[in-house]
C-alpha cells in the first residue's frame, strides 16, 4: 500500500501561533485533505 508522507519543510519555520504554523506549512486538518484528496485523484 503505498503511503502519503507529511511533515515539515526542510525551510526554516517561523515561531508563532501553532495552528497558523501548522497551516502554512499545509498540516492543518484542510492541508491534510487536500493532500490526501490529491493522492487519491492521481
Amino acid at each position: 500500500m503505498p503511503t502519503l508522507h507529511l511533515g515539515l519543510p526542510d525551510d526554516y519555520v517561523e515561531h508563532g501561533d501553532p495552528a497558523l504554523l501548522l497551516s502554512l506549512c499545509g498540516l492543518d486538518a484542510a492541508g491534510i485533505e487536500k493532500s490526501i484528496r490529491e493522492r487519491l485523484a492521481g
